[in-house]
C-alpha cells in the first residue's frame, strides 16, 4: 500500500518550529515545496471535494443533529456575545463556551420565534449534546437567496461593520440582526446570567447558509481532526473520524502505512506531534511521501528519495 500522511498545520508564525537539524525540519529543508492559498478554507479546498461547491455548514449540520435537512435551505442563527465599544461591535465568544442549559435555550428562543416566524423563516435549536444546543438554525425555502456571510471563529474580535452583508440582499439580514438584539438585550434570562457572573446571550450570528451538498469526500482514508466543521463533514460523509492515539500508537510500533490527515491546526504542540512520529515515519516509507500543509500556503512533500538531498541540511 502507497503511505500517504498529511500533516495540516497553523500558520508557521503561529507555531513553535522545529529546531534546526530536527526531523521535520530536515523534511521542510530536503522536500519538494510550493506557495498554496493561505487560509482554512484554501486548506479545506486542499482536502476535501465537495459538490455543487458552494458548501452550506448549516444544512450539514442540521442533517447531522437531526436528519430533516433535505429539501430546504438552512442558515445557522447561532447565540453569541457581542461587545460594544466606541465605534462598533465586535464579536467576543459563541459556542459551549456560553454554557446554556436546555432550559436557556428554551427561553431565548421563545420571543424570537414570532420575529422570524414572521419572516417566513422559522429558528429551533439542535438538541442532544451541550454543542448541538448551541447551534440553532433558520429553516427557509430552497430557493432562498441568501448573501455571503461570515464564520463567527473568523470574526472573532473583528469589527462588526466588516463583517455584516452588505447590497440589496445583505439589508433584510442586517435589520434583522439589529432586532434580534434588541430582543435579546431586554429578555430578564440575560439579567440574571450577568448577575450569577455568566457572559449575556446578547445576539445572533448568521453563517453557513445554502442547501445540502449532493457528496463530501475527503482526500485521505483517515483523517484525525478536533474542528467542529470538520468532524461534522465527516459525519454527513460516512466516513468514520480517525483517532490520534490510533496514529501514534502505529508510528511507536513499526511505522505507519496507509492514507492519513492529521489536522493539527488547533493543538499547541503540533510541532512536537509531528517531530515524535517522524523518525519511524521515514524508517518505513517506501513509497508514498509525507506531506506539510501550512495554513500560511506553504506546502512541503518529502519523499524517501529526498533524503539524498543532504546539502539541504534544515
Amino acid at each position: 500500500m502507497t503511505t500517504r500522511i498529511c500533516f495540516l498545520l497553523p500558520p508557521r508564525d503561529q507555531m513553535a518550529m522545529p529546531s534546526p537539524g530536527s526531523a521535520m525540519a530536515k523534511c521542510l529543508a530536503q522536500g519538494d515545496s510550493e506557495t498554496s492559498d493561505s487560509g482554512a478554507q484554501a486548506q479545506f479546498g486542499r482536502h476535501v471535494d465537495v459538490l455543487p461547491r458552494q458548501l452550506s455548514m448549516a444544512a450539514v449540520s442540521r442533517q447531522v443533529d437531526h436528519g430533516d435537512a433535505v429539501g430546504s435551505s438552512w442558515l445557522r442563527a447561532d447565540p453569541v456575545l457581542m461587545q460594544a465599544d466606541m465605534t462598533t461591535g465586535r464579536l467576543m465568544a459563541h459556542g459551549p463556551g456560553l454554557d446554556l442549559s436546555p432550559d436557556d435555550v428554551e427561553n431565548l428562543l421563545k420571543p424570537l420565534k414570532p420575529l422570524f416566524g414572521d419572516e417566513g423563516f422559522p429558528i429551533s435549536a439542535g438538541s442532544g449534546s451541550e454543542q448541538a444546543r448551541h447551534r440553532w438554525y433558520l429553516q427557509m425555502p430552497a430557493e432562498t437567496e441568501l448573501p455571503t456571510f461570515v464564520a463567527p471563529e473568523d470574526a472573532l474580535g473583528a469589527d462588526l461593520g466588516d463583517c455584516l452583508p452588505e447590497g440589496p440582499t445583505g439589508r433584510r439580514w442586517r435589520r434583522l440582526f439589529s432586532e434580534a438584539q434588541i430582543v435579546l438585550h431586554n429578555h430578564d434570562l440575560n439579567v440574571r446570567r450577568r448577575q450569577s457572573g455568566l457572559p449575556p446571550v446578547n445576539a445572533l450570528w448568521f453563517w453557513g447558509g445554502g442547501r445540502l451538498p449532493d457528496s463530501v469526500s475527503f482526500s485521505h482514508a483517515q483523517v484525525v481532526s478536533e474542528d467542529e466543521h470538520w468532524k461534522m463533514l465527516l459525519a454527513y460523509s460516512g466516513q468514520a473520524p480517525g483517532r490520534i492515539e490510533d496514529f501514534e500508537a502505529a508510528t511507536a510500533r513499526s511505522g505507519i502505512d496507509g492514507d492519513w490527515l492529521l489536522d493539527l491546526r488547533g493543538r499547541r504542540d503540533a510541532a512536537k506531534v509531528v517531530e515524535a512520529a517522524l523518525p519511524s515515519i521515514q524508517r518505513h516509507l517506501q513509497d508514498g511521501w509525507v506531506s506539510f500543509d501550512f495554513a500560511d500556503g506553504l506546502v512541503v512533500c518529502w519523499r524517501r528519495s529526498h533524503r539524498w538531498r543532504f546539502w539541504r541540511r534544515g
